[in-house]
């Protein structure tokens, strides 16, 4: 006998079983960014696993190279990134001091406004204060965030082991769920996901290490102290889309100025910020990344912001990637067909009509 529900036991089914996932989600994001870290990690390092296995060497030691090469840019990347931020925290009295003199500059600005001038200054005092307080307080989460980080990187190599390891018993689990006439449609489906995700974490790492140089060069011509640091965290920070951007560009701009860099340098220090990432938005990213991550700009900035709530910037950088996923899945499944249709490009949302859609069990 078929029981039908009314429509409204429907939705509040619906929106509680949303609560719930992104609940669990919230409350379990350091196990799920492992996993979503590891998963993104081992269908890159795929390929390159794959031409090892095809050179006789056995899976096991394949694999072994793989993670011996992802520790190793992994270590590097965060020496770097640790001996730059030391080298900034020398000039953070200076950076305090300059900060101070400029205020009290506006001080004597606004008093010609009628704006009481001890007053003025006492708000000076708090607010160079509180700033030093936030800066002690944003020092340790940055050490609680460093100490996650490191449980995170240490735990990361076990977990590609085994996706690596144990990828034909995942697919073989993923075939079990839908019926055999259906297994042709899900390999396409799964090779569709690999080349999305491999596609995007590559044209990823090209851009921003195009982004990276085009920074350091642009900014060590204008002379800027710190080219190098700020030129790498411009372009690791184009990783988030939009948020990420903004931020990266205003860093050096705002060091530049504090700092009494000139009005014509930092005005230099805009122009070229602003020029290399229209550059990047008209010109590197569209070829290097193509149309193989088709979201449109509402789906991605969506995505941005339940990431960010979620699970931090990290999770910026991750729900890109798992909304095209799911664009991918809502494509292959019948039912799900509408959601990949409003996830895409309205101008790249042909669907090939030879692809025909999944019926799973469930």
């Amino acid at each position: 006998m078929l029981i039908r529900f009314p429509l409204y036991f429907k939705i509040v089914m619906l929106l509680l079983g949303i609560f719930l996932f992104f609940y669990c989600l919230d409350i379990a994001k350091h196990i799920f960014v492992i996993i979503s870290l590891a998963a993104l990690f081992s269908i890159l390092l795929l390929p390159l696993n794959n031409w090892l296995e095809k050179l006789k060497i056995p899976r096991l030691p394949a694999i072994i190279i793989c993670l011996i090469l992802v520790t190793l840019i992994l270590v590097l990347l965060g020496f770097f990134i640790y001996s730059q931020i030391i080298k900034f925290i020398e000039d953070f009295d200076l950076i305090i001091q300059r900060l101070t003199e400029l205020m009290h500059r506006s001080a004597d600005f606004f008093a010609d406004f009628g704006v009481d001038k001890k007053r003025h200054e006492a708000w000076i005092k708090e607010s160079v204060s509180g700033t030093l307080k936030k800066g002690s307080s944003v020092l340790m989460a940055a050490i609680s965030f460093t100490t996650t980080t490191v449980s995170i990187v240490g735990l990361l190599p076990i977990f590609i082991f085994f996706m690596l390891y144990y990828r034909d018993f995942y697919k073989e689990f993923l075939l079990k769920i839908f019926h055999n006439e259906s297994h042709p449609q899900v390999n396409i489906m799964v090779n569709k996901i690999e080349n999305v995700v491999q596609n995007y974490l590559v044209g990823v790492l090209i851009v921003t290490t195009i982004i990276s140089v085009m920074n350091i060069v642009g900014l060590s011509l204008l002379g800027v102290k710190y080219a190098f640091f700020f030129g790498v965290l411009a372009g690791i920070l184009n990783i988030i889309p939009y948020v990420g951007v903004l931020i990266g560009s205003s860093l050096p701009i705002l060091y530049t100025y504090i700092t009494g860099g000139s009005l014509w340098q930092t005005l230099g220090v805009l122009i070229v910020m602003w020029a290399i990432q229209f550059i990047e938005g008209h010109f590197i990213t569209p070829n290097v990344v193509g149309s193989r991550v088709s979201l449109n700009p509402f789906a991605a900035i969506i995505a941005l912001i339940v990431g960010g709530q979620l699970w931090g910037p990290v999770g910026m950088i991750l729900f890109i990637p798992f909304t095209a996923v799911l664009k991918v899945i809502c494509d292959s499944v019948e039912s799900l067909e509408p959601y990949g249709f409003l996830l895409g490009n309205p101008a790249k949302n042909q669907k090939s009509k030879k692809d025909k859609p999944l019926n799973p069990i469930v």
